[in-house]
């Protein structure tokens, strides 16, 4: 809806993976944080209310940042959603559906609360960036990302911005352009799992 914001561009420099990630069990994540590959970290236990789990926790190692001038977190996925209906049986059940809270350590290393709520790669998968600059309390730069929501995260990875990144703009026209009947996408599931997969051919 008007009005529409300036358009931008955002260059960013130096992704990379975190250096290590885990459960709050210590169970070790980082191989399924490593590649888009449909293998997801694994999220708590579900529980009898579409989209809620037991709440549970992903701690990454973001490595070394001082470097960074402006450090974003990037993590691929996708949420299941929990329906209306879903929330208010849980709710009735003495379980809140908690926000994705992101924490870091303070001076004392201790967890503290950085961001409330970083929010959820809602439906299908897609890229979501939480940006951590200034977060940090100190020169330790693990994250902890805390929810129940039945998050499936695929890939995590940290990059800088830096808005003087040179960037160079190439308009490029149409040679033609045909609307013609495309019939409906199939949808499937090449693992058996969500999420589907559609093929608009």
């Amino acid at each position: 809806q008007p009005p529409y914001p300036e358009f931008r561009l955002f260059a960013t420099r130096e992704e990379r993976l975190p250096v290590s990630a885990v459960r709050e069990d210590g169970t070790d994540v980082l191989p399924t944080l490593s590649a888009i590959d449909r293998v997801y970290a694994p999220h708590g236990k579900p529980l009898p209310y579409e989209g809620v789990v037991e709440p549970h926790s992903y701690i990454l190692d973001l490595g070394d940042l001082a470097g960074y001038q402006h450090p974003v977190l990037v993590l691929f996925g996708w949420s299941d959603f929990a329906t209306v209906d879903a929330r208010y049986a849980a709710s009735q059940a003495g379980v809140s559906v908690l926000p994705v809270n992101l924490s870091v350590k303070d001076a004392a290393g201790e967890w503290v609360t950085a961001i409330e709520d970083i929010g959820e790669p809602g439906g299908w998968p897609k890229p979501q960036t939480v940006d951590l600059k200034g977060l940090f309390k100190t020169n330790d730069y693990h994250v902890r990302i805390t929810s129940n929501i039945a998050l499936y995260y695929d890939r995590a990875t940290v990059i800088d911005y830096d808005p003087d990144l040179p960037v160079r703009v190439f308009p490029m026209e149409a040679d033609r352009a045909e609307l013609v009947y495309g019939g409906f996408a199939q949808m499937y599931r090449p693992d058996g799992r969500k999420p589907d997969i559609f093929l608009h051919e």
